[in-house]
């Protein structure tokens, strides 16, 4: 059931960016955030050896899946799994990077050189 879910995710993020690219100017890919999410009901549990060579396993709200994605030529794929419960504190967080992530754009964007295209007639 988990990779069915990482692969459903996988497949309607890389969709959704390549239906995105079909409309981009010049031909050229655009930046398009996508953030693949796999909900669940039953609990999250991350594991995890401490400095005295023990594991220690604790429950968590949300945690994150990197994978190197059969879809997309084996590139990483980074997929969050949170608990239907956290859903709303997690878009909220994710608004707030995916704003961040645009406002940075925004100010860096104008400062780097621009390449003109020119068509050959």
């Amino acid at each position: 059931m988990a990779y069915g879910a990482a692969m459903s995710v996988s497949k309607a993020a890389g969709a959704l960016i390549k239906e995105a690219n079909k409309y981009t100017s010049f031909g050229r890919p655009i930046a398009l955030l996508t953030f693949p999410v796999i909900v669940v009901d039953a609990p999250i549990v991350e594991a995890f050896i401490d400095d005295d060579g023990e594991m220690v396993v604790s429950a968590v709200d949300s945690g994150v899946l990197i994978w190197r994605n059969p879809v997309i030529h084996n590139l990483l794929n980074i997929i969050s799994i949170v608990r239907r419960d956290d859903v709303e504190s997690f878009a909220a967080t994710m608004w707030s990077s995916c704003k961040s992530i645009v406002d940075f754009a925004q100010l860096e964007m104008p400062k780097l050189p621009m390449i003109e295209h020119k068509r050959k007639l």
